[in-house]
């Protein structure tokens, strides 16, 4: 959906609407509709790299050399300013500066490729694209504001990538950064062909119905199609602090919304965090993984199903307590069935929590193309206003990166494999009541005005009163005997902390380096860096950011402090790892794999594993040996299945297009592996697989349909 609003937007337009051919968005039937969401040729498909011609690239037409070649000097001699640091003139452009360079060269590069169908148009673009960052590079003071429209744009610098990543905001048109506004944020829905030159933006009579009612409406870039989770979602949150730091904003009223997969991202978002927005409102959105997938969750193994339902919108619902929800999905939805809100609004209207749902009985999926479902939503959420510091909280967690809401944080847990579960309660008389499950550890921070802070607080932990008094105005801390043992005599690797945790994932949410070893390897070649390489572009591919990338032999002692390490190959291929691989509890081998001391026979193995950094406290790393991980799966979400450990091979579920595990799982709260002998191979049914070799076998016509393999 293309906005015109300025020159180098206008550019925008007349490039990827009629330039390069990639712009999906369509009308259909009047309304503003966007084309069903295709999966790629092949599951692990990388853009071109800059400076190679595409094959058979579309259009073909001779670009005229003198112009292009005059738009890549002026393009070069920025990019040689901001190495030098001569640009910006002002460092609070610094995120927009490097962000508008890339664009540049992403545009320059389909020039280079001949993938512009209408080479003038195309540099048009690019030679207004440059003006663009030019201002940008010159201007003293925000490069963005005073403006002369409602539209702005901006960026940061993602801390875990080191990339620019824009966002967009939207004012109202009597603006003055002397009043307080209530601030939306919209998540866009999938677009296979987004990017950063082609992103999804709402429409003027979208944003209007935000901006004349007197919201900041603000759109983060999401990290692509990343579902609005871990990389996608700290790229939300930061984008809120972003415009909280720019935009007076009324904290009591900052809003969520978004549709389809904008409105998964609005559940997961809204959910994970509820204390930091007023109400929430998806439309179209999908809320249950496993009527999505048509899987038995009791028949899923251990190890994915808290996968699944650490970001699943029922399995979460308990955390919507104080957070209303505003769900609208059409009947006729034939993409996400409307099923999904039907069944999420029964579960919260049980609960007796605060919602509203409205089903559209002539609607498909793409009511988020209509102005009314906007008009609502807006007119829904201007008496809203948020409650802060509720006397009773319930959360749910299923990943230890999400473990605070309100005035509590869950510090560890009984089992890993498992959600924790904890609600407390402020009674009369300073009396705290906390229910738990699978927690061994939490910390309240109560709100002072409901307590009196001239007496203790008991507290009562599942209905056992506490052996000791709590001051009213410091934070409680409470852990089981069990931990506290345990603790006393820990030594390295340390314990679990919620920003020092598995699974996998949560590697890759802060500044991560990637290391490749140099060591020759006895009877071959050393494919290490091959694979490191691989990994980085696919990375770059689903997160548009392009993370560091080192030698073993290159990697410095300020490098093992500041990164978590992400290890590729064995203790013969890598020195890093040979240097740690006999204090890690998992490794891979020449004939299988080690399980603690304990030697399994296997062959065609891979290992991917998160573990706490041997170099420093706070870091973790990862080792990735053997064959690469999920090569049938969609590039966006290589990642979402992965627990703390997994060792497979290359055979593939037919659910979900994982390899098949060998040994999977997590570890304990003090890193040790959960059980003496490793876990019993998965097993999947001969059924299942020959479904598989029959469904791989069918004429493309009667392939999968798309909404069964890309997640709208």
């Amino acid at each position: 959906m293309i906005l015109h609003l300025s020159p180098f937007s206008i550019a925008h337009a007349l490039l990827m609407a009629t330039s390069l051919g990639l712009c999906t968005h369509s009308e259909r039937g009047g309304a503003r509709a966007q084309a069903l969401p295709q999966p790629p040729d092949s599951p692990t498909q990388l853009p071109a790299s800059p400076g190679k011609s595409a094959p058979n690239a579309p259009g073909g037409a001779a670009v005229p050399l003198p112009l292009t070649n005059q738009l890549r000097a002026r393009l070069e001699g920025l990019e040689k300013q901001l190495r030098d640091k001569a640009i910006p003139a002002d460092p609070q452009n610094q995120a927009l500066l490097r962000f508008k360079l890339e664009q540049c060269r992403l545009l320059l590069s389909y020039l280079d490729d001949g993938l512009a169908a209408y080479p003038e148009l195309a540099q048009r673009a690019l030679s207004s694209y440059l003006g663009r960052t030019e201002v940008v590079a010159r201007a003293t003071g925000d490069a963005v504001y005073p403006a002369a429209i409602p539209f702005h744009e901006r960026a940061y610098i993602a801390a875990n990538d080191d990339s620019p990543q824009p966002f967009w905001v939207f004012v109202p048109d009597d603006y003055s950064a002397r009043h307080n506004y209530p601030l939306v944020i919209m998540l866009h829905g999938y677009t296979p062909t987004i990017t950063k030159v082609d992103p999804w933006l709402p429409d003027e009579t979208t944003w209007r119905a935000a901006t004349s009612r007197g919201f900041i409406l603000a759109l983060p870039y999401g990290r692509r199609n990343s579902d609005f989770v871990d990389a996608g979602e700290d790229d939300v949150l930061q984008v809120l602090e972003e415009v909280k730091k720019k935009y007076p904003i009324d904290p009591s009223r900052i809003f969520l919304m978004g549709p389809s997969m904008g409105g998964f991202g609005t559940y997961t978002v809204g959910l994970h965090r509820p204390d930091l927005w007023t109400a929430i409102a998806p439309m179209s959105a999908r809320s249950d993984f496993y009527l999505w997938f048509k899987l038995n969750r009791d028949e899923v193994p251990d190890w994915k199903r808290l996968q699944y339902d650490a970001d699943d919108p029922r399995f979460l619902k308990r955390n919507a307590q104080h957070l209303p929800i505003f769900l609208q999905h059409g009947a006729l939805d034939d993409i996400v069935p409307v099923e999904h809100s039907r069944r999420l609004n029964d579960d919260l209207k049980a609960l007796g929590y605060p919602m509203r749902y409205r089903e559209i009985e002539d609607g498909d999926h793409f009511i988020y193309f209509e102005a009314d479902p906007y008009n609502r939503i807006f007119e829904w959420m201007r008496p809203q206003r948020r409650t802060s510091m509720p006397r009773r909280v319930h959360y749910t967690s299923g990943n230890a990166r999400n473990d605070k809401a309100y005035w509590l944080q869950i510090g560890a847990r009984e089992d890993y494999s498992r959600a924790a579960n904890i609600e407390a309660e402020i009674k009369e008389g300073n009396r705290i009541e906390v229910k738990i499950e699978n927690v061994e550890a939490f910390t309240l921070s109560p709100p002072a005005n409901v307590l009196d802070a001239k007496k203790p607080v008991s507290l009562f932990v599942n209905g056992q009163a506490v052996q000791m008094p709590f001051e009213a105005q410091k934070p409680i801390t409470w852990r089981s005997t069990a931990l506290q043992s345990t603790l006393a005599k820990l030594k390295w690797p340390g314990e679990k902390t919620p920003l020092r945790s598995g699974p996998i994932k949560n590697v890759y949410r802060d500044p991560f380096l990637l290391v490749f070893g140099t060591k020759t390897v006895p009877g071959g070649a050393n494919a290490d860096a091959a694979q490191a390489r691989l990994w980085q572009r696919e990375w770059q591919a689903y997160a548009d950011g392009l993370p560091p990338i080192k030698a073993d032999v290159a990697v410095t002692e300020d490098d093992r402090k500041n990164y978590n390490l992400v290890l590729f190959g064995t203790r013969e291929s890598n020195a890093l790892l040979a240097q740690i691989a006999d204090r890690l509890p998992i490794e891979l081998t020449a004939n299988g794999y080690r399980w603690g001391e304990k030697q399994i026979a296997g062959t065609n193995l891979g290992l991917q594993m998160c573990y706490a950094s041997p170099f420093d406290a706070r870091r973790l790393i990862v080792v990735q040996s053997g064959q690469a991980w999920g090569r049938e799966l969609p590039i966006n979400h290589k990642f979402d299945l992965l627990p703390d450990f997994i060792v497979f091979d290359s055979t593939l579920d037919p659910t979900d297009k994982t390899n098949r595990a060998i040994a999977a799982g997590f570890f304990t709260h003090t890193w040790e592996l959960p059980s003496k002998e490793p876990p019993a191979a998965q097993e999947i049914p001969q059924a299942l697989l020959n479904q598989a070799a029959l469904s791989q076998a069918l004429p493309a016509q009667q392939s999968p349909t798309v909404e069964q393999n890309v997640k709208p």
